[in-house]
This record gives structure tokens, sequence and C-alpha cells, in this order.
């Protein structure tokens, strides 16, 4: 009978090691989190000041295709492009960022499309809303309109 209560209070004693093991490496890995979390919040700070003064400096989009940057973003050293800007949309207001989205691909596109798109470069938007949101955005945003087939585009503006 000792020996069976020795094993179980060993037994016990493993088991209570492991928590704190378990513990002590889930509180590590959340300080990481953290470290991480504000790392991406100031480079986030970062880009979209600099990807504002860009489109302010261009008077559009960098990342539209008669852009500046035709559509690209450096990616190492120097000029080796790929296109279009992961995060372009980050922190944008929702109608900005459809009319750069609309302005990108230079033909029309469905509601779906708009969604992928503003997905694709990380609008700020949660996705559980994002659909709700594009589509009151398209209604109220100057300068889009709605063709005959259900796609959206931008309207020729006369300036």
């Amino acid at each position: 009978m000792t020996t069976k209560k020795t094993q179980l209070g060993m037994f016990e004693e493993g088991m209570l090691d492991e928590l704190a093991k378990a513990d002590n490496e889930l509180e590590i890995a959340n300080d990481t989190l953290e470290m991480a979390e504000a790392k991406f919040d100031v480079a986030q700070l970062k880009y979209c000041a600099i990807r504002d003064a860009v489109t302010r400096f261009y008077g559009h989009s960098p990342y539209i295709r008669e852009g500046k940057l035709k559509g690209r973003v450096p990616v190492g050293d120097g000029f080796a492009w790929r296109e279009f800007g992961k995060f372009r949309f980050i922190n944008m207001a929702l109608g900005d960022a459809i009319v750069d989205a609309l302005i990108e691909v230079e033909e029309p596109m469905t509601l779906l499309e708009i969604i992928q798109r503003l997905h694709d470069g990380h609008v700020s938007t949660k996705p559980e809303k994002l659909r709700r949101a594009v589509n009151a955005a398209l209604m109220r945003t100057k300068g889009i309109k709605k063709t005959e087939d259900g796609k959206y585009m931008m309207e020729d503006l006369p300036f």
C-alpha cells in the first residue's frame, strides 16, 4: 500500500512539475507575442505614414497600374519588384481602399472580387463584417457606379 501511495505521490508531483513548466512556456510565448504585436504596430504606423505621403506626393496610390511604381513595390535590395503591396489597404478608409482597388484593375469587378482584393491587401475591416461594409461603402462612395451586369467600376469623372 505504501508503494502505491508513493507512486501516486510521484505521479502527482510529476504532473504538477509539468504544469509549472507549461505555465512558464506559455508566459514566455505570451511575452514574445506581445513584443511581436508591438513591433507590428510600429511597422504598420510607419508604413501607413509613408504610403500616405507617397500617395499625396503623386496625387494617387503608388500601387495603381498608371502609378510611378506601376503596381509594384520594392523587395529586398534595390528594385526586384512584386505586384501590389501586401498591406496597401491597411488602416485606409474603406471607401478609399475600394476606389484604389477598382483603379488598380482598370475593369469592373464583382462584389466578391472587390472583397477578395481588399482582403489580400489587408484592409482593416474585420472579415466577418467586410461584405456588409463593402456593400455599404459601394453605395455611398462618390465616383463608383454599378454596371448592368452587377459589377462595380469607377465613373469617368470630368476632371
